[in-house]
């Protein structure tokens, strides 16, 4: 399996045919857009054109990216949508919210 980068048809095939992969994870196009795989079955043209959420400073892009996008898959695992336009410094906030509760619950 290999996931990340991918975010078109084509690269994916590609990566499969060759026998390089298996499977093609992809988690943070859903992010954005859920249906997604879906249209990449229907439509090979399909490409995933999901913006990396950023506020402008490494550090804090860097878990800014990866705390928006485990955010997005929460609320999918819980059955909500994605809020694909929730604000970066908001999305931080949570993290580093979160993060904070539970060096406290379970530390």
């Amino acid at each position: 399996m290999l996931t990340g980068g991918f975010r078109s048809h084509a690269a994916m095939a590609e990566a499969v045919t060759s026998g390089s992969v298996d499977l093609v994870g992809l988690a943070r196009p859903i992010t954005h857009d859920p249906t997604f795989p879906h249209r990449l079955l229907t439509d090979p043209a399909t490409h995933s054109a999901a913006p990396t959420p950023k506020v402008g400073h490494k550090l804090l892009d860097d878990l800014l990216n990866s705390s928006w996008h485990q955010q997005q898959l929460a609320r999918l695992g819980r059955g909500a949508g994605t809020r694909p336009a929730r604000c970066p410094p908001t999305a931080l906030l949570l993290a580093l919210l979160t993060t904070l509760r539970d060096a406290l619950l379970y530390s």
